[in-house]
């Protein structure tokens, strides 16, 4: 009975334990940043806190009774300052922070935000990790068989975490908000409080059994194989063991999350796929506890059980490490009508394999803990209290040196394989004699030190597409950054297997945008900020405004900017000049936490986001974030941001537009239609804006301006301005009702992971602000002449018909892509782009490329031009492609031939027509 009760405490205590830690770990990256120094500060400052916590836990002397009246106490202090620290952060985050020196001093930054953080969580952590010792005190009963009990109620507790993150990571957050989260995880400790002093304690005896000895068990702790070598109470091996298993274990888990994102999909580095790699290891862990319960009382009361715990636990390390090499990246499925992802089936994809690739090794770990306590014989409390306290000591240590150490130095697959070499080593000097233990695990640590030279370092898996090859492989810190080049010589960098910026036509519209945009919307910019380093695009477009005297950048990962040189077409060599622009400086910092506690104040903010799925990057669209750039900003400044259209269903979509206006009411959205674009720009002001004619033609007139934004086909203020699509008083029917994105209710980032990330939902939000586009014309200074008016006009009017041809052209409808670019081309003749435009360069592509369809498609088109020569040109060519497909059995073009006789018929009847219209 007393098993049964005590394992559903601390399940329930688990749940409540692990629901607070992700939410305290999302609070405090809202205030600190999700930078890796502000990551690793907040998960060595939790971790310390359970090892002091446990320390001075072990240090009483309780009765069974009065310790499950304790315990009661404990989870009700845990719940009291649960339900406080919001508070507390509340009144922190109106304090001033180091935002200003983080360039000049960002190790002073670290400091503080350990201190900080670890303050903040000492005493709720510390309660946490008193709770182990103090309940092993309640129960020598349970406890008769130290190992497994203590099994059995870190197993219980471990299975409650499972849940906890499952329910907090999936349903709870999106559900009840932060605040209605924390209120629940307190009731779960009030509720095993109130177990524990009701239930429980009646049970207990009001003395401890033989002064708390566990009976049944040998003398002391002579178990321990005759090993006396001791540290404090407890033998040197059972606190090397339990020391090792923690800082191996936290440590892999870091690197299994952040290898394991680029064999997954659409789910990969979002708060889903985060709690599914939680639970999954959590779950092994826990099964791991419950397992060694079933062990034999003697199992574990010398070392060798530990020391094979440790070496299996080494070689699963190592082959999880190769099937994170050969398993086959996953494919989640989407509903063609919907548009949303195959949401119960991507998540399972995830789970079994995480469960495939870090199961048996966390099951190992789990066993491993249970296995050092079995060699406790005396006062199980004191003893259990500092076996976790060395425990957790290691998974302090395991959780700064996977970021900062073994990830820079080895990388992710590497560095899995340099802890499986600890681990290896540990258990060696563990099996062997005492006399032989140092020198076997120096032997075993050289040798694998030995094996890791031999190994090459091994790059993280992008995702390659036919053709492309990795220039460039860094792991860092932060994230997992790489430089990709095409067939075509264009190159991408990504992040984590995202790509987040590049030389291609779309990439550098979308940085060059960011400044010329930004620059263009503030009255007087003397002062800029770009959130997001990239390719370094923005930052160098910026530099080319003789007006602009100082730039700032903050960028959360330093490894995107250390490959500049290699994007040198995108940046101009921005980084590779001697000297660099004395106006420029690189912060490496959370954009969030800079902007939080910065001083100064910008003319221009400019924020370009990686990719909304991701678990940090949706909190740069809430409402408070988009407050920090309106405080941030001039009372004559703007703020502008990228804005994906692809990867949001109609609701997310519309939530973040109605969450920007929320803070910018004037809110006014911008669509660059040189080409077909992903993206649109959510500009906001303080003060109303009228577009600056002068200005943008005085822009214009500088050289190194007017060529940078010739490069994206934008040359006179006409155009630009045109880039006008809608504003939130034109959506007012839209924006009025519905919920907004903010810190307390983080709804974007659970709704983003669901929806397709392809072309056709990006099509479909685009579609809704077209339908409520509005003209330039009204934002134009009165004083302009009437013949400029008509033509600003005329451009606007423009630009929708080629918004039109551009959706027709994405459906491969070349017939009315072609009559609407012909119908732009009639209202606005001097846009030299549009002739450009005309000639269809991505069919053009397509058709050099070998596509015999293109050739086709190219031929319609030219015919409704009247290019009847070149008409007749691609008709020819179409024909010949045929005839050498049918020649080549192995083209990968052939599924072309399926329809080849319908169309051979329509070019044979195109052709006549030509041929008359040509007189031949």
């Amino acid at each position: 009975m007393l098993w049964l009760i005590t394992g559903l405490i601390f399940l329930t205590s688990g749940a409540a334990g692990l629901a607070d830690e992700i939410l305290w770990f999302r609070m405090l990256t809202t205030v600190f940043g999700a930078s890796a120094p502000a990551l690793a500060a907040t998960t060595g400052a939790f971790m310390a806190g359970l090892a002091i916590g446990s320390v001075l836990g072990a240090k009483l002397r309780l009765s069974p009774r009065r310790a499950a009246s304790v315990y009661a106490l404990l989870e009700c202090a845990i719940a009291c300052t649960a339900l406080l620290l919001p508070v507390v952060l509340k009144l922190l985050s109106d304090l001033p922070d180091l935002a200003g020196t983080a360039a000049e001093q960002p190790g002073l930054r670290a400091a503080v935000r350990f201190v900080a953080v670890f303050v903040l969580l000492l005493l709720p952590t510390g309660l946490m990790g008193a709770t182990v010792p103090v309940m092993s005190m309640a129960l020598p009963a349970v406890l008769r068989s130290a190992g497994r009990g203590f099994g059995w109620l870190y197993g219980m507790n471990t299975l409650g975490a499972v849940a906890g993150a499952a329910v907090t990571g999936f349903v709870l957050i999106p559900a009840l908000g932060i605040t209605g989260t924390i209120w629940l995880a307190a009731s779960w400790n009030i509720l095993a409080a109130a177990a524990a002093w009701f239930v429980l304690r009646p049970l207990l005896p009001r003395f401890p059994d033989a002064a708390g000895a566990v009976t049944g068990e040998p003398a002391a702790l002579s178990a321990e194989s005759g090993d006396g070598l001791q540290w404090g109470s407890l033998s040197l091996t059972t606190a090397i063991a339990a020391f090792a298993g923690g800082f191996v274990s936290l440590a892999a888990q870091h690197l299994w999350s952040r290898a394991l994102v680029f064999s997954f999909d659409r789910l990969k580095n979002t708060t889903y796929s985060f709690s599914a790699v939680l639970a999954v290891c959590l779950a092994g862990m826990a099964s791991g506890a419950l397992c060694w319960t079933l062990m034999p009382p003697a199992a574990g009361r010398n070392r060798t059980a530990r020391g094979w715990l440790m070496l299996l636990l080494g070689a699963s390390i190592a082959v999880s490490v190769l099937l994170l090499l050969t398993l086959p990246k996953l494919r989640d499925e989407i509903n063609p009508e919907t548009l949303q992802v195959a949401f119960p089936q991507a998540v399972l994809q995830i789970l079994v394999r995480t469960l495939l690739i870090a199961g048996l090794p966390t099951l190992l770990s789990g066993l491993l803990l249970p296995a050092c306590v079995a060699t406790v014989s005396n006062s199980p409390g004191r003893e259990i209290g500092r076996i976790y306290a060395w425990n957790s000591l290691g998974s302090v240590l395991g959780a700064a040196a996977a970021p900062f150490v073994v990830v820079p130095t080895w990388g992710l697959f590497k560095g899995l394989l340099a802890l499986s070499c600890v681990a290896a080593a540990v258990g060696c000097g563990l099996l062997l004699p005492r006399r032989w233990c140092v020198r076997a695990a120096a032997l075993g640590g050289t040798a694998g030190l030995a094996l890791l030279l031999a190994v090459p370092r091994l790059p993280a898996p992008d995702t390659l597409l036919p053709g492309e090859f990795v220039v460039r492989a860094i792991d860092g810190a932060t994230a997992s950054v790489s430089v990709i080049e095409n067939q075509r010589g264009e190159r991408r960098i990504s992040v984590d297997d995202v790509p987040v910026a590049g030389t291609s036509l779309i990439m550098q519209t979308d940085q060059k945008s960011l400044a010329h945009w930004g620059m263009l919307l503030a009255d007087q910019p003397r002062k800029a900020l770009t959130v997001g380093f990239g390719s370094g695009g923005a930052s160098a477009s910026f530099l080319l405004h003789d007006e602009l005297q100082s730039l700032d950048c903050v960028e959360i990962s330093p490894e995107v900017p250390a490959c500049a040189d290699l994007l040198v077409d995108a940046n101009q060599g921005l980084l590779q000049r001697q000297p660099v622009d004395p106006r420029y400086r690189i912060i490496f910092e959370d954009a969030r936490a800079y902007l939080r506690g910065v001083s100064d104040t910008y003319d221009v903010i400019v924020s370009d986001c990686t990719d909304l799925r991701y678990r940090s990057s949706a909190n740069l669209y809430d409402r408070e974030y988009f407050e920090l750039c309106r405080q941030a900003s001039t009372e004559s400044g703007c703020t502008v941001i990228w804005m994906p259209l692809g990867g949001l269903s109609r609701t997310a979509f519309l939530m973040t537009l109605r969450t920007f206006a929320s803070v910018f009411p004037d809110m006014h959205v911008y669509y660059l239609h040189n080409r077909w674009t992903h993206y649109v720009l959510l500009a906001g002001r303080r003060s109303p804006w009228k577009f600056p004619v002068q200005r943008v033609e005085q822009m214009l007139l500088e050289e190194d301006v007017r060529k940078d934004l010739a490069l994206i086909g934008f040359t006179n203020s006409c155009r630009i301005a045109a880039t006008l699509l809608t504003t939130a008083p034109a959506m007012a029917d839209l924006l009025r009702e519905g919920p907004l994105n903010t810190e307390e209710t983080p709804l974007l980032e659970f709704l983003v992971p669901r929806a397709d990330t392809g072309p056709d939902a990006a099509q479909r939000n685009l579609n809704l602000l077209r339908a409520r586009s509005v003209s330039i014309t009204g934002f134009l200074p009165r004083d302009l002449p009437a013949d400029e008016r008509d033509r600003y006009s005329r451009f606007s009017l423009a630009a929708r018909r080629i918004l039109a041809a551009q959706e027709a052209e994405r459906r491969t409808d070349v017939e009315n892509a072609t009559l609407e670019y012909l119908a732009a081309q009639k209202l606005t003749p001097e846009d030299e782009l549009l002739n450009a435009t005309l000639g269809f360069p991505e069919i053009q592509a397509a058709a050099e490329g070998g596509n015999p369809t293109a050739w086709l498609l190219l031929a319609q088109s030219f015919r409704l031009q009247q290019r009847l020569p070149e008409a007749r040109a691609a008709i020819d060519r179409y024909t010949s492609k045929l005839a050498e497909l049918r020649q080549s059995p192995d083209s990968p073009h052939r599924q072309h031939l399926l329809q080849a006789e319908a169309w051979e018929a329509t070019a044979a009847a195109w052709q006549n027509e030509i041929n008359a219209a040509l007189g031949k």
